[in-house]
């Protein structure tokens, strides 16, 4: 069962780690097409790592997932319809015209009320 995606084969090798150290098998799927095509790591859904349906609930513990799976909903409308910008218009223009980038602030758009709001970490 996929216990979680990520954007990048670092950080699902940490969580397999992590999961390694309490005594729960983890497996890494996806992880040479996002290591050798980074563009494709959205296309295929990321990097997932895999657990047992029996270690499923203590692999969410111990990884402190959020019991609702993570859903990210708007606050506004409260729709499941959302897409996370990672990058602003100026980090775009300075990413253009090699500048240096602001700092990095990540906003979530909602594709039902074309509210946005801010991505708590």
């Amino acid at each position: 069962m996929i216990l979680a995606t990520y954007t990048k084969p670092e950080d699902a090798h940490l969580a397999v780690s992590l999961l390694a150290g309490n005594g729960i098998a983890a497996y890494i799927r996806d992880e040479n097409v996002t290591s050798l095509h980074w563009l494709y790591s959205n296309a295929v859904g990321g990097v997932k790592v895999e657990v047992a349906d029996e270690d499923f609930e203590l692999a969410m513990e111990v990884l402190n997932l959020p019991k609702d799976e993570g859903i990210l909903k708007c606050p506004h409308c409260q729709s499941d319809n959302v897409r996370i910008r990672e990058m602003s218009l100026l980090s775009g223009i300075c990413l253009a015209l090699y500048l240096p980038l602001p700092c990095a602030s990540q906003k979530v758009d909602c594709l039902d009320c074309q509210q946005w709001f801010a991505l708590k970490p």
